[in-house]
């Protein structure tokens, strides 16, 4: 969903849902970082429910392009490693169409 505040700036955000195919693979495993597996060396692949959000500002350069600045928060559900596995990432961005 976009808002356009003015001319030229424009507030977005945004949701959705999906799924995540996670590849881990560990060499050693140092104390105290608590994550279980069962010994180094060790690999584990799942696919668990994903949730995400986004938010931003953008401003228009011209037709075809803008910059922008943004937040977007991932959270990969039920992993079986007995948490949630989030991920939260801040943009800079420059969008080209053409």
């Amino acid at each position: 969903m976009t808002y356009n505040v003015s001319e030229n700036w424009s507030a977005y955000c945004g949701f959705g849902g999906g799924v995540s195919y996670m590849d881990l693979s560990v060499n050693s495993i140092a104390p105290p970082l608590g994550l279980v597996l069962s010994a180094s060396g060790s690999s584990r692949t799942e696919m668990d429910g994903v949730i995400q959000a986004k938010v931003g500002l953008r401003y228009k350069l011209s037709d075809q392009s803008d910059f922008g600045i943004g937040y977007k928060y991932m959270d990969v559900l039920n992993t079986s490693y007995g948490t949630d596995v989030a991920t939260h990432l801040f943009l800079l961005e420059y969008n080209l169409r053409f």
